[in-house]
């Protein structure tokens, strides 16, 4: 397997990972939550475009994800959206570092989109979003 199709597994794998995050900051703020609402529609949109890109072989969600922390309230929600978009903000980048052409593209906009949503849940400007710790 290529680097560049190892690096669209790893994003693939980040946004099984971001929907079924996004589930649970759904369920804790519930449906009149936009961000929540928005989040979960973009990813479920970046995980379906991965597989019919990958194909065959794409790698499959897990039954279920180990939270960063525990989410019971708002605030620890919102937190878990943060988390979310810089996870796979860092992925995307490294997709960016090991594709070309449409692949690139696509990582180089969905990098974009994750800083963009990050920002919307309160997180701090990055100069270089992905590239940090």
């Amino acid at each position: 397997m290529t680097a560049g199709r190892e690096a669209l597994q790893r994003a693939l794998a980040a946004e099984h990972a971001a929907v079924y995050g996004y589930g649970v900051v759904g369920g804790v703020l519930g449906e009149d939550s936009s961000l929540a609402t928005t989040g979960y529609a973009d990813h479920r949109g970046h995980r379906d475009r991965l597989i019919e890109l990958i194909g065959a072989d794409a790698v499959a969600a897990e039954p279920a994800y180990q939270l960063p922390f525990r989410v019971s309230n708002e605030r620890q929600a919102e937190r878990l959206g943060i988390e979310i978009e810089h996870r796979c903000a860092k992925v995307y980048a490294g997709v960016v570092s090991q594709t070309t052409g449409k692949h690139r593209m696509l990582a180089a906009r969905s990098l974009a989109e994750c800083a963009v949503r990050a920002l919307d849940w309160g997180a701090d400007p990055e100069p270089f979003p992905g590239l940090g710790d």
